[in-house]
């Protein structure tokens, strides 16, 4: 009789211990099971996401003078060649459909180079030339969007994009040596557009990195009529246009 109910204790312990190990392991497989490559949200663009950028690239500005006076008419161009070492970029926008991304834009970056102002002379046809070293400083202000057209997560191009982007950039280059020169600083504003092409990685469900290459060209074009000139026909124009080739590295989520 006490054998047969210290057998019946042994028996109980023995079904409560199996079944308490079996929800333990049963626990521990969920939170280590694999992640489903099907979901909608395995390395998916969706969301309200932010992105830090540095930029590194070659950029050349230029800006053309054209004075017209009542009986002279003079010419002047300033240009600047150089590296910037990098361009700062944070992005904030949201994605839609895994598909698509729209942004706002803002960029600070400082670069180093070569400022040279060009003009004719009366007295010698080749004219006259000044060359010294410069730095810059450049603000981008934009909006963007960037369109993911691969969707197949297993494929090797998913997470292959390309980008537009547009909006204002002020820019200015200052004279670093003390070479004799007409201006000490310059201004090159203009209105800016950028083309992009790029890829990201993804390292977990949301943080990825990326790397792209892009062009940006920008212009502007302003004009006035100083009220100074008696004749009343002077005319100042200024041509501002730029161009920069760049290789961006980011980081998102």
């Amino acid at each position: 009789m006490k054998k047969s109910m210290f057998t019946r204790i042994i028996a109980a312990t023995l079904l409560f211990a199996s079944f308490t190990f079996a929800q333990l392991d049963q626990t521990g497989n969920e939170t280590k099971r694999t992640v489903d490559k099907t979901d909608y949200y395995y390395h998916a663009h969706d969301g309200i996401y932010f992105s830090t950028g540095f930029t590194f690239a070659y950029e050349s500005l230029n800006k053309h003078y054209k004075n017209n006076g009542w009986s002279t008419t003079d010419v002047q161009d300033n240009s600047f060649k150089g590296w910037i070492p990098p361009l700062i970029e944070v992005r904030l926008g949201a994605y839609y459909l895994n598909v698509a991304g729209i942004y706002g834009l803002f960029a600070l970056g400082l670069g180093t180079g070569d400022i040279e102002s060009t003009g004719p002379d009366r007295d010698d046809e080749e004219g006259w030339k000044e060359k010294a070293s410069a730095t810059t400083m450049r603000i981008l202000l934009g909006l963007g969007a960037d369109f993911y057209p691969f969707q197949d997560k297993e494929s090797l191009l998913y997470g292959l994009f390309f980008g537009l982007c547009g909006g204002f950039a002020f820019e200015a280059a200052e004279i670093t040596t003390e070479y004799h020169f007409q201006n000490s600083d310059e201004t090159f504003h203009n209105v800016f557009g950028r083309i992009e092409a790029g890829y990201d990685w993804w390292f977990c469900t949301r943080w990825r990195v990326g790397a792209s290459f892009n062009y940006t060209f920008g212009g502007f074009m302003h004009t006035e009529s100083p009220n100074y000139d008696y004749s009343g026909s002077r005319k100042e124009e200024q041509t501002t246009t730029s161009h920069t080739f760049g290789l961006t590295l980011r980081i998102a989520h």
